[in-house]
C-alpha cells in the first residue's frame, strides 16, 4: 500500500540522478527487508506482546461493536 508512495517520494527527491536514484532504491530495499524480517516474527509468535507490552491491544467494549438501538 505504501511501496508504491514511497518509491515515488525518492523518484521525485533524486531529481532525475540516476546515482542518487540507485541508492535511494538500495537503502528502500534495505528497510522494507528490515521491517519483513521484524513483522514476520510479530505475527508468528503469539506471545510477541510480552516482549514488547505496548503492542498489546485492549479487547473491544460494547460501545464499539455494532449494536441495533432498536432492540
Amino acid at each position: 500500500m505504501f511501496q508504491g508512495l514511497r518509491r515515488a517520494l525518492l523518484a521525485d527527491l533524486s531529481a532525475n540522478n540516476h546515482k542518487m536514484m540507485r541508492t535511494a532504491n538500495g537503502w528502500f530495499s534495505f528497510f522494507m527487508a528490515i521491517g519483513n524480517v521484524r513483522g514476520y516474527p510479530a505475527g508468528f509468535y503469539s506471545k510477541f506482546y510480552k516482549i514488547f507490552p505496548s503492542l498489546k491491544q485492549k479487547p473491544a467494549t460494547s460501545t464499539a461493536r455494532m449494536s441495533n438501538p432498536a432492540s
